[in-house]
């Protein structure tokens, strides 16, 4: 089996320590690389070769747009989440910005394991409490109008269905194309049909609805 190069970023020594030894024991993990602050991780992210970001953008001396800045560097890379605290709107915001996986400090190391080897994979990974979190009151990302008019059942044909959990899994509109061996112009229409048909109106509201379908893998 091909081994997982992964980084860590974040602002505590102890944790970057502690999450080395846990990985560590598993010879399909290999630790590429350790960023204290965002101008370290984006000096890593351009000269290794990472497959998985694990951060905290929570922590001291990183944030959000590290994310997205570490994404326009390398698009294929994937990205775990590992906070002590979390929100439904941080949640969210961190799926906006390419966050792939999100688990919390407090899981125990089987978890932490399962999320890095399933999110370097390219499966979308979540805990149970950001679940929770994602699907609690997620009014800003779905219309809430148009599902309230409506009594029919949210119908998604299986090619829809298929798409989604792609999205859900981090795959760039491009992506899905190779993949399915479509036009770029036709995962297009099939994406906006989704949102129209689920009634949401971007990327997130397309995942929080794979969660709640249980499309994409979580523990």
């Amino acid at each position: 089996m091909k081994k997982i190069n992964v980084f860590l970023a974040d602002g505590n020594y102890l944790v970057r320590e502690g999450l080395k030894s846990i990985l560590s024991v598993d010879k399909t993990l290999a630790i590429s690389g350790e960023a204290n602050d965002s101008d370290e991780l984006h000096v890593e992210v351009k000269r290794k070769k990472i497959d998985l970001l694990v951060i905290d953008f929570s922590s001291q001396n990183f944030e959000l747009k590290d994310i997205q800045k570490a994404l326009l560097t390398n698009p294929e890379l994937r990205v775990l989440a590992i906070t002590t605290y979390y929100s439904q709107s941080s949640v969210l915001k961190a799926i906006e910005s390419g966050v792939t996986g999100y688990i919390l400090k407090d899981c125990g190391k089987e978890e932490v394991i399962d999320a890095i080897k399933a999110t370097g994979t390219g499966i979308n990974f979540f805990c149970g409490k950001i679940i929770e979190s994602i699907v609690k009151e997620n009014t800003s990302y779905i219309d809430v109008k148009k599902v309230a008019s409506c009594c029919e059942p949210v119908n998604l044909s299986n090619r829809e269905i298929e798409i989604v959990k792609l999205i859900a899994e981090g795959f760039t509109n491009k992506e899905i194309a190779d993949k399915l061996f479509l036009s770029n112009h036709t995962v297009i229409t099939h994406r906006k049909n989704i949102m129209s048909k689920i009634g949401v109106n971007n990327t997130a509201g397309i995942v929080v609805y794979a969660v709640k379908e249980s499309l994409v893998l979580q523990s």
